[in-house]
């Protein structure tokens, strides 16, 4: 095995070439290997962790994806990926060894918080190009406001919108278990405002496409916007996140949720009901509140 770094220049050849000596390899599994390693390299890059990383720095890595409320098995993946990746790259001794994914408390998908929410809000309305801003600020909507998936986003038509003053829905399209599935979810008055202010700048040669971009484009666009706001690394899915727990605070019952969601069972809707890492923190932070020292002398 060749020597390779990992940086952001060589990542996309290093996948490249160590995925070419596993043709063995499924299309999942190459998929997942891609993600792990992608991931890595991020997280890698925004500590300033040089190649090859040492086991602390595996260590940190594996509680950062604890903390942002990954599953073990999903940790696992991550962890698998970095193995194969560092057996290519002739990392000698292997940093993953003994790194276990360990266990965890089942918690809630992580979403934002409302000041993080308006943080990303507002840095998107400090854009200084007036067709990029009212883009953001719709497809941000789009996934706060009503809990559409990535690809729900990108693959949206100009005829899925039906937007009125007083009412508005979407009707998105999506593959799930190989099927094609459908859902109509209500459009509130910020979200219709935003997505008319976009449409009426809209260029005519996106055809009948709502937005011009892709997975991997509206992911680098909100990793922009969330440094901007200072609040830190945000996936996409976040948005939908913030969209379902919001739900669940304000007393929707669950199969509406659900339905919202796109979801076909309850059991994953219920996941938004259990307490959230940040929610889990700062009920044990609260227990640090200082409290008046007892006199304990005597007359």
């Amino acid at each position: 095995m060749a020597h390779q770094e990992l940086t952001q220049a060589s990542l996309d050849p290093a996948i490249a070439a160590c995925l070419a000596t596993h043709p063995e390899w499924a299309p999942e599994t190459r998929r997942a290997f891609e993600i792990g390693v992608r991931r890595w390299a991020r997280w890698a890059a925004e500590r300033g962790v040089e190649p090859p990383p040492a086991p602390e720095d595996v260590r940190d890595w594996r509680d950062a994806l604890a903390a942002e409320g990954l599953r073990p098995s999903t940790i696992a993946h991550h962890l698998w990926a970095l193995r194969m990746f560092g057996r290519w790259a002739g990392w000698d001794p292997d940093p993953t060894a003994r790194i276990h994914p360990g266990r965890q408390p089942v918690l809630a998908p992580q979403g934002l918080d409302r000041r993080a929410w308006n943080a990303l809000l507002r840095a998107a309305a400090r854009e200084r190009s007036p067709k990029r801003r009212a883009r953001d600020l719709a497809w941000l909507r789009l996934m706060g406001g009503a809990g559409l998936r990535v690809g729900e986003v990108v693959a949206l038509r100009v005829q899925d919108l039906d937007l009125h003053p007083r009412s508005g829905q979407v009707r998105v399209r999506s593959a799930v278990a190989k099927r094609r599935v459908e859902r109509a979810v209500p459009l509130h008055a910020d979200v219709r405002a935003a997505l008319q202010e976009w449409l009426a700048i809209r260029p005519a040669h996106l055809g009948d496409r709502v937005f011009d971009l892709t997975p991997r484009g509206l992911e680098a666009r909100l990793a922009t916007l969330a440094a901007r706001a200072g609040i830190g690394r945000c996936h996409p899915h976040q948005l939908r996140h913030t969209f379902a727990r919001e739900l669940i605070r304000q007393g929707v019952p669950l199969p509406d949720v659900a339905a919202l969601l796109g979801h076909r069972s309850l059991n994953t809707t219920a996941r938004y009901t259990l307490p959230e890492w940040g929610e889990l923190r700062r009920a044990v932070e609260r227990l640090a509140v200082e409290r008046e020292p007892e006199d304990d002398d005597e007359d």
